[in-house]
């Protein structure tokens, strides 16, 4: 690292190396000539400084007998709960997807049902079609007074069913 091309972001990301003593001296070098121009990165630096001096003035505590080991099988059962809940997560949003569209597609078609069911006094209607078209046939036929009458009967009726026959 030369001094000409230390830059802020660089000197703030070796500060901390600057403080524990673990840079190489031309890296060092270029740092303390870098924080003797910038008043931002000293001021940094002098915060670190005193953060890590007053951690040193800590008393050291003493970790309860087999502490670390069953914090590590907490942190390896929270690790696999946390992967556990991922699984689920990538299975279940496919599946609520699924679901969703299972749904939609009985909605819809309960809904076309419906609408071809009609209501009830429609179906009555509907179940006595036939009897209303007789009964039409035969209160034209009570009217039909000659056999002309009959025959310009008989001719409609083969025009309305697609064409008339000679």
């Amino acid at each position: 690292m030369s001094t000409a091309t230390v830059g802020c972001s660089e000197v703030r990301g070796q500060l901390t190396a600057l403080l524990d003593g673990e840079l190489a001296p031309d890296e060092r070098a270029a740092v303390e000539a870098h924080l003797l121009r910038c008043a931002s990165c000293r001021a940094v630096q002098e915060g670190l400084g005193r953060a890590v001096a007053r951690l040193d003035r800590l008393p050291e505590v003493r970790l309860a007998l087999g502490f670390e080991g069953r914090f590590g099988d907490r942190l390896a059962a929270e690790e696999r709960a946390s992967e556990r809940r991922r699984r689920r997560r990538r299975i279940a949003w496919p599946l609520g997807f699924a679901t969703a569209i299972t749904a939609a597609a009985l909605l819809f078609l309960a809904g076309r049902r419906a609408r071809t069911a009609g209501r009830p006094e429609e179906l009555a209607i509907a179940r006595r079609l036939e009897l209303f078209e007789n009964y039409r046939a035969i209160q034209i036929a009570s009217e039909l007074r000659s056999p002309e009458d009959v025959e310009v009967v008989a001719m409609l009726d083969q025009l309305e069913s697609g064409g008339a026959r000679r």
